[in-house]
């Protein structure tokens, strides 16, 4: 009783307390005590104050990656912790003793490093001109200043040639895949990226100024799924290419209805691509590419078909789908299960350009879900 009366006042007496040492040194005491009354361990350390956090996991046989709960580190860390009785990469050591990972941990990661796809663009070099942004890694579309339709552009303004096929990226993120694929594909194509964050948009097409692409490569502040039909209207030449990579996955149910490939969306890339066009889908989550393929099935399954880059390349199966995968018609109550999936996913990406999504996950040999779709003659 004795003991746990003090391991409460001393946790007490630490949350009072504003001093960062003794802060530190009273909950490192507490948690000690607070461990060996559940282990049942005799007797109780005596109550030494420690100097810093490295000293504490010595002395209490914390796990050197595992800060006090008070010390300055991020929450992230201290989540990432959690597993204290196993070995610790390198990296998060040094984080708790106060130094700095080693530069070339995670590196290979960069979208600019000399090593990745995008390098040829010289990004790096061009960021300390435009600058760089912060902003959120996911936006809502269904925010009330997203439900507004986009103005289309000025298409003689915008494009050297605007009567060129027009290759769209839905989604476009920070806008270096659009960029290398113009330089693979050259100028016979005119390029637009659709994104929904303002700030990516505004420094992507100061990218491409930079670059000297400006007048080959656009990208648009807008929601595709509001704005897609209304803006190609305008448009003088032919859609000849659309993609979709990586969309935000929105695993709940309740937010299914975010996601960016919706039946108004397939009727406006249905009703605007040339026969013969083609439309990417791939994504790193199997049930958000299943999603978006299924979307095009069934609400456009008589305009589309797998193309032959698809249905006679390299493939793996698709999982199979559980009950709640499955979806009802609407009409007669059957099941509905898709034909294309049959199929499998592409094994590799068609167009010879990754983004910078597919390169992070590639990098780590993890699966991408990709289904190449063509439009009927």
């Amino acid at each position: 009783v004795l003991l746990r009366m003090s391991a409460f006042r001393t946790v007490s007496v630490a949350m009072a307390l504003h001093s960062g040492v003794a802060r530190a040194s009273f909950s490192v005491r507490g948690a000690a005590i607070a461990r060996h009354l559940r282990s049942g361990a005799r007797p109780v350390p005596p109550p030494i104050a420690p100097t810093n956090v490295t000293a504490s996991a010595q002395i209490f046989k914390r796990h050197p990656a595992c800060p006090s709960p008070l010390s300055p580190v991020s929450r992230n860390t201290r989540l990432r912790c959690r597993t204290a009785h196993t070995d610790a990469p390198t990296d998060k050591v040094e984080r708790v003793q106060g130094k700095k990972p080693p530069a070339q941990r995670g590196s290979q990661h960069r979208p600019d490093a000399p090593t990745s796809p995008f390098a040829e663009l010289e990004i790096a070099q061009v960021s300390e001109k435009v600058g760089g942004v912060r902003v959120r890694q996911h936006a809502n579309p269904l925010r009330r200043e997203y439900q507004v339709p986009a103005q289309p552009l000025d298409w003689d303004a915008v494009y050297a040639e605007p009567g060129r096929p027009l290759a769209l990226d839905i989604g476009a993120g920070y806008g270096r895949f659009l960029l290398m694929l113009h330089r693979h594909m050259g100028d016979s194509h005119n390029y637009l990226g659709v994104e929904l964050r303002q700030p990516i948009v505004k420094r992507a097409n100061m990218w491409a100024e930079e670059l000297e692409q400006q007048r080959h490569v656009r990208f648009m502040n807008a929601n595709g799924t509001i704005s897609l039909g209304r803006v190609l209207e305008t448009y003088p030449g032919e859609l000849d290419l659309v993609t979709i990579q990586f969309p935000d996955p929105h695993f709940k149910k309740r937010h299914h209805k975010r996601r960016i490939v919706q039946q108004q969306l397939v009727k406006a890339i249905s009703h605007r691509l040339r026969p013969g066009g083609r439309v990417f889908l791939q994504s790193d989550v199997e049930e958000v590419a299943t999603a978006m393929r299924d979307q095009f099935e069934r609400h456009a399954g008589d305009v589309f078909e797998l193309a032959e880059d698809h249905v006679g390349g390299e493939c793996f199966s698709c999982s199979s789908p559980t009950e709640e995968d499955r979806e009802c018609d609407e009409e007669g109550g059957s099941v509905w299960e898709s034909t294309w999936a049959a199929h499998g996913w592409m094994a590799t990406n068609p167009l010879g350009v990754p983004t910078e999504r597919e390169v992070y996950v590639t990098q780590d040999k993890l699966p991408v879900y990709r289904v190449l779709l063509r439009k009927r003659e």
